[in-house]
């Protein structure tokens, strides 16, 4: 047990044991936000061999009967796969909520899995029957885990706790080929001798817990709906039959946990235990409220179990497991040999005082210890510490701690900093939470919009759409077929062109086809198959194209001549204006922001276009353009196209500039 240690430290400390033994780890925190932060700060300290995963929590209200979603199902599962086969270097971070779900049995999971080799023999309606009792879905395309699709003589499927699909190629009944591929582009990745199928249940063989669940129950209170519903699905559940809304019964029949999986010589870790034990607690008050009130309401029968392993449980669990470490922020005394008092005290707070954090950190520099600064600004603080005299550079990371009376700058971001006092000396570390008085946010992004590729193969292709073939040209399309040739049935993409000619096209071929995107409700006219007049469009487009880039080169040889302003970059607010985005920036934001500085920067006028979709940052690059602008001493005008937009802009800027 060690106790006075910051979250900061403890990711560090966990970091170096998970680099340093190859056996897994499981540490359970008490809040579903304080693991996904360890995982942030772990992945941001770790080796990189060291696999960090989080188990995730099914975040369905109790006792209601909403199916959770699909890949907080599957990653659950994919975590606990991991486990069970005994991958080194792995470290699983989970919430006492995920941690005390009931899940699947070792031995079921174990049970379930499904390997297919290259040169098996399968038959495939058996197959395909196999996996819909393991809870994969049989749909026309596979996107996603837990899916499965047949096409003629090929089957893809998504097994849950692969980062790939697999196409797999029968001939007749035997397996001639495995590939990896790409779910938006449908091209193959590379081919693989073999891979494992794991279920996508989380319930495993529950016949006979359900029946005994059936006959514990009391439905007199019951509505006559409810009561039908859930009759009907135990009756079900008792015929071992898969449906989907299984998964709403996982937390009362299913009888395993994730401490089940973890090996004896793994690292068991508990961050607040009497903290993880008083949220529990709270859960557990919280489902029996929510038992008692859906009974009332006639949604539920009487006698369901709580919908959690209690502590108790969970600590019986726990005792199996010699390796455990225990963090805690108070002692009482009692602890005996295995307490370790940690040799941490907290950072230095700066509250955006910049100067202030430089000269700190000199001072700290001085007295011998080591200096680590952590931030999201780490090429400005580099270049603050080098006005100062002092040889300091950005790095990427860090592999073991600086020498005495040395200061590193690490691009990155961390929850917090601490002082360690120990034998070895004092090591210091600093982050964005000390320097600038809060921790940049991870921003959810937009989905990104698949290719023109993954168009050819999607479903909002529709029959009769245009399309463009890149060897043939301008075609119709007309859907999908299946067609046999050399005893392999196989789907083609059917393509109409001119005169009724028609084309097939492999569906594994689909990258060659893509949407025709054309001005308006421009009408294309449809090449004629077996001419040159595909190759001859496309000889003057490229002799238009031609034509083009010479003026462009024109154009360009006459700006390169001609003289701008170059924009001075080295003032300290800007950086402070940096510094107080509230998000981490994205690469391709930091990449338009930094080649905006580049161009402001030089005598050459500027000539860029900044592209992205809506979300995904725009307004943040022009406001640090326009500040720097400013700082300059030049007037700044944003064109927008509506009132609306303009009066957004404007309280987006007057809110980002307040305080300067």
């Amino acid at each position: 047990m060690t106790a006075g240690v910051p979250d900061a430290a403890k990711a560090s400390l966990l970091a170096a044991i998970a680099s340093s033994r190859p056996h897994p780890a499981l540490i359970i925190v008490p809040r579903l936000s304080q693991a996904q932060a360890l995982v942030e700060e772990l992945e941001a300290w770790a080796d990189p061999r060291v696999d960090v995963r989080l188990f995730p929590q099914r975040d369905s209200l109790f006792y209601e009967y909403i199916t959770p979603p699909a890949d907080i199902v599957h990653e659950r599962l994919s975590v606990l796969s991991e486990l069970q086969s005994g991958r080194p270097r792995l470290v699983i971070v989970s919430s006492i909520r995920a941690a005390a779900q009931p899940t699947i049995e070792p031995a079921a999971l174990l049970e379930s899995k499904l390997t297919v080799r290259r040169g098996d023999l399968v038959k495939l309606d058996q197959f395909l029957r196999r996996l819909d009792s393991l809870g994969y879905q049989i749909e026309a395309l596979v996107d996603r885990p837990g899916v499965v699709s047949r096409r003629g003589g090929i089957i893809d499927v998504f097994p849950v706790q692969l980062d790939e699909p697999i196409r797999i190629e029968l001939f007749g009944d035997e397996v001639e080929s495995l590939r990896r591929f790409d779910t938006a582009t449908q091209r193959s990745l590379g081919e693989v001798d073999s891979f494992e199928v794991t279920t996508a249940r989380e319930l495993g063989h529950s016949e006979r817990v359900a029946r005994d669940l059936a006959k514990a129950l009391d439905f007199e209170s019951t509505e006559a709906t409810a009561e039908e519903r859930w009759r009907n699905d135990l009756a079900t559940l008792q015929s071992g039959d898969w449906f989907p809304q299984e998964a709403c019964y996982t937390s009362f029949l299913a009888r395993g946990n994730i401490l089940d999986f973890v090996p004896r010589e793994a690292l068991l870790v508990l961050d607040e235990a009497s903290e993880i034990e008083r949220r529990l607690d709270d859960l557990e008050e919280q489902a029996v409220q929510a038992r008692e009130e859906s009974e009332e309401r006639g949604e539920i029968p009487r006698g369901l179990p709580l919908p959690l392993t209690p502590w108790s449980a969970l600590i019986s669990l726990a005792s199996g497991h010699h390796r455990q470490l225990h963090f805690s922020r108070w002692t009482t005394g009692e602890e005996g040999g295995g307490f370790i008092r940690g040799p941490f005290t907290a950072a230095p707070i700066y509250g955006g005082s910049l100067r202030t954090m430089i000269d700190g950190a000199e001072k700290m520099a001085a007295e011998k210890r080591r200096v680590i600064v952590v931030s999201q600004q780490a090429q400005r603080i580099a270049e603050l510490f080098r006005e100062e005299g002092r040889d300091v550079e950005a790095v990427a990371g860090v592999r073991q701690l600086p020498a005495p009376a040395r200061t590193s700058v690490v691009q990155g971001s961390l929850g917090q900093g601490w002082i360690l006092n120990d034998d070895a000396g004092s090591a210091v570390l600093i982050t964005d939470a000390e320097i600038f008085g809060f921790r940049k946010q991870r921003r959810a992004l937009p989905r990104r919009r698949s290719s023109a590729l993954a168009d050819a193969v999607l479903p909002e292709l529709r029959a009769g759409d245009f399309v463009v073939h890149i060897d043939h040209g301008i075609a119709r399309f007309g859907g999908t077929v299946r067609r046999r040739l050399d005893n392999r049935e196989t789907e083609y993409l059917e393509l109409y062109f001119a005169d009724g000619d028609k084309l097939y096209v492999p569906v594994d071929q689909a990258d060659r086809v893509g949407r025709y995107v054309g001005p308006g409700d421009f009408t294309p006219v449809l090449t004629r198959l077996g001419t040159q007049d595909w190759q001859r469009a496309k000889e003057r487009v490229r002799r238009v194209v031609a034509d083009l880039a010479q003026e462009l080169l024109e154009l360009y040889a006459s700006r390169e001549l001609a003289q701008g302003y170059a924009f001075v970059n080295d003032n300290p607010w800007l950086m402070e204006l940096e510094a107080s985005f509230p998000y981490v920036e994205t690469p391709d934001q930091l990449a338009a922001i930094n080649a905006v500085k580049e161009d402001m920067e030089r005598v050459r006028p500027m000539d860029r276009l900044v592209c992205g979709d809506v979300g995904y940052g725009k307004t943040e690059v022009a406001i640090r353009a326009a500040f720097q602008a400013v700082l300059n001493g030049k007037q700044v005008a944003v064109l927008v196209p509506t009132t609306v937009l303009a009066q957004q802009h404007f309280n987006t800027f007057s809110e980002r500039l307040a305080g300067f």
